[in-house]
C-alpha cells in the first residue's frame, strides 16, 4: 500500500511538472503575439495575446496561492476562475476581430453568451467554492454550464480557423501557413472539451489529489489536453524548418509577392464574406 501511495505522489509530480510547462508554453505565446502585435500593428493579435496570457496568469496564481501560500484553494480557484474569464472573453474577442471585422451579428451574439456564462461561473464558483468538494446539485449544475461555455469559445475559434483553412487550400500561399490554420482549428477542438473530465471527479476529494487514483487520473487528463493544446498551438506559429518543408514540399509558387499577416487575414475577411 506504501509503495502505491508512493507511485500516486511520483504520477502526480509528473503531471504538475507537465502543467507548469504547459503554462510556461501558454505565457510564451502570449508575448510572442504581443511582440507580433506591435511590429504588425495587427491589434487583433494583442487580443489573442491577453487571452493567453490572462489564462497563464490564473493558473500560476492558483498554483502559488496552494502550494506557496498554503491558503485554502477555494480562493486560488476564484482567483483562477476570474483570469479565465477575462481569457475566453478575449479568445471570443480575438476571433470576432479577425474573422468577422463589420460582420459579427452571430459573433456578437456568441459573445454576449460566453460573457454570461462566464459570470455564472464566477457567482457559482464564488458562492460554493468552498463546499465544492462535496459535489453536490451546485457542483454539477456549474461544470454542466461550464461545457457551453468552453465549447464556445474555442469551437467557435476551431470553426472560423478551419473555413478559412478550406478558403485558402486552393489558394497560391504556402501550404504550412495554410496548415496553421488547420492545426489552430485541431487544437481548440481538443480544448474545448477539456472540462468534461470534472463530471467523474470523486465526492469528498480535491480536484488533482495524489491520493485518489481517480482524481489523479481526472488531473491528468485535463493537464494532458491542455499540453497537447498548447504544443500544437506553439507548433503553428514556431514550427521547425523540416516541418514546414515537409508541408511545402511539390510546392512551386506561382507569383512573386508574400502577403504579410495582415493581408491574410483581409484576404480571409474577403473569401468569408466577400467584401
Amino acid at each position: 500500500m506504501k509503495l502505491s501511495s508512493l507511485l500516486l505522489v511520483e504520477i502526480y509530480d509528473t503531471f504538475l511538472i507537465f502543467s507548469l510547462g504547459t503554462i510556461l508554453l501558454l505565457i510564451i505565446v502570449g508575448i510572442f503575439f504581443a511582440n507580433k502585435a506591435q511590429q504588425t500593428k495587427m491589434s487583433n493579435l494583442i487580443l489573442w495575446s491577453i487571452a493567453f496570457l490572462s489564462v497563464a496568469s490564473g493558473l500560476v496564481i492558483n498554483i502559488v496561492l496552494r502550494f506557496i501560500f498554503n491558503i485554502d484553494p477555494g480562493v486560488g480557484n476564484t482567483v483562477q476562475e476570474f483570469f479565465i474569464f477575462s481569457g475566453y472573453v478575449f479568445f471570443m474577442a480575438f476571433t470576432n476581430a479577425t474573422f468577422y471585422k463589420n460582420h459579427m451579428k452571430t459573433g456578437n451574439i456568441l459573445f454576449v453568451v460566453v460573457v454570461l456564462l462566464g459570470l455564472n461561473q464566477l457567482i457559482l464558483i464564488n458562492i460554493f467554492g468552498q463546499i465544492e468538494i462535496e459535489r453536490g446539485f451546485e457542483y454539477y449544475l456549474r461544470i454542466t454550464l461550464d461545457i457551453p461555455y468552453t465549447f464556445i469559445t474555442f469551437d467557435w475559434l476551431a470553426w472560423s480557423c478551419y473555413s478559412s483553412f478550406k478558403r485558402l487550400k486552393d489558394k497560391d500561399i504556402e501550404p504550412w501557413i495554410k496548415k496553421r490554420y488547420q492545426f489552430i482549428a485541431l487544437a481548440s477542438f481538443i480544448f474545448s472539451f477539456h472540462n468534461i473530465p470534472e463530471f467523474f471527479q470523486p465526492k469528498d476529494v480535491r480536484w488533482g489529489s495524489s491520493s485518489d487514483p481517480t482524481s489523479l487520473i481526472i488531473f491528468g487528463t485535463m493537464t494532458t489536453m491542455m499540453m497537447i493544446y498548447a504544443i500544437i498551438i506553439s507548433l503553428s506559429w514556431f514550427m521547425p524548418k523540416r516541418l514546414k518543408a515537409h508541408f511545402n514540399k511539390g510546392y512551386l509558387k506561382i507569383e512573386d509577392h508574400e502577403l504579410s499577416e495582415e493581408e491574410l487575414i483581409r484576404l480571409l475577411r474577403k473569401e468569408i464574406h466577400g467584401t
